[in-house]
């Protein structure tokens, strides 16, 4: 299996090698800052506000009177929270792929959609899946590990004590160490390391696939139960997950 490149220094002089999964961490680990950047555009979730595909929605209901009021009467308020995602549309790819090597032409290639599939998007996803970077939580209090920042609150009213639950994102983390893949640089005519900037292009890429392959779409369930058939799982909170 053909595998991005990176400068081997351990050797003299220094070489290419094909890079190990934890060596991807550091890719995935910046496509996924990218992801996380912004809360608008398509696989990120608002709630009752933005464009975007309703994907569910929790109902809080109160009754208006206080305890002990008799007649109770038959009006009854409600809070609609709305989850939308946006889930149409196509982004456009200006990514520079890294190198690998082609056991056809018997040299070194860009990178296809196919083999970044199979390597580095499939590392970001299990980064992702793991309540990595750029996922969803949905629970009382920020979740350990990381900064998350808060995305929207839904309020279980109560005349005894409203119950608040927050959708939060998970905004940034430790960085893994760099190992930085290689790409043509047609200036050069040559190879080189990947660039910060260039890096974060991959992103456009990653959710393409996401919705190609429907791994990202977030199901609302009220009850709280596992998808199965989408393959995410709700339990006390909301994250997005991989299909494996």
């Amino acid at each position: 299996m053909a595998r991005p490149f990176k400068f081997d220094t351990s050797t003299t002089p220094n070489s290419i090698k094909e890079m190990t999964d934890s060596e991807m961490n550091w890719i995935a680990h910046r496509i996924l800052l990218a992801f996380a950047s912004s809360d608008s555009g398509r696989g990120r979730v608002r709630v009752n506000t933005g464009t975007g595909t309703d994907i569910g929605t929790f109902v809080d209901t109160k009754r208006p009177g206080a305890i002990g009021d008799h007649p109770v009467g038959t009006t009854i308020n409600s809070t609609d929270y709305t989850f939308y995602q946006e889930l149409t549309g196509t982004e456009t790819e200006e990514h520079n792929s890294p190198v690998v090597f082609d056991t056809t032409l018997d040299g070194l290639q860009k990178a296809s959609n196919a083999r970044l599939n199979a390597d580095i998007n499939r590392r970001t996803f299990d980064i992702m899946s793991a309540s990595g970077l750029a996922s969803y939580r949905l629970s009382a209090s920020a979740p350990a590990g990381g900064t998350w920042t808060t995305i929207a609150t839904i309020t279980d009213t109560s005349l005894d004590a409203d119950i608040t639950t927050k959708l939060w994102r998970k905004t940034s983390e430790s960085a893994p160490t760099v190992v930085r893949p290689l790409v043509f640089d047609s200036v050069l005519d040559g190879i080189q390391m990947i660039s910060d900037a260039e890096s974060s292009l991959l992103l456009e890429q990653y959710i393409n696939l996401c919705y190609q392959l429907a791994k990202d779409n977030i199901k609302l369930n009220p009850l709280l139960l596992v998808q199965e058939e989408l393959g995410f799982k709700w339990e006390t909170h909301l994250v997005i997950l991989a299909n494996k």
